[in-house]
């Protein structure tokens, strides 16, 4: 048996990728966890999508309030002669959030239809 620095243990016997946490799939080492949704044969599952769909409407409408309320404290801080070079900083990682997570929600709007169309 060998430990590593960091505590994880493995048999002499086994290659470190083959760890009782971790399964290969091509060159990457994923958590065993993961293998069944790499071989989900109903990937677009309309429960699920459905339930993905509301998580990313809730995060594009927490995304959006957080983009607009930062606006508001660029104004006011403006106003009162502060430096905003910090929060206009957040402002612009707010919105590229914002840009990722709307064309992820797009994208589950679109499984969905699909399946609604019998297409999956």
């Amino acid at each position: 048996m060998v430990v590593s620095d960091h505590g994880v243990a493995w048999s002499d016997a086994e290659p470190r990728h083959s760890a009782p946490w971790a399964t290969t799939r091509g060159s990457a080492t994923l958590p065993q966890s993961w293998e069944k949704v790499w071989d989900r044969k109903d990937m677009f599952d309309r429960d699920r999508e459905a339930a993905d769909l509301a998580r990313a409407e809730a995060d594009v409408a927490e995304g959006e309030r957080r983009v607009s309320e930062q606006r508001l404290r660029i104004e006011h801080l403006r106003a009162d002669g502060h430096d905003t070079a910090l929060a206009e900083s957040l402002l612009r990682t707010f919105e590229s959030t914002l840009g990722e997570w709307i064309p992820h929600r797009d994208e589950i709007v679109r499984r969905i239809a699909l399946i609604d169309a019998g297409l999956t």
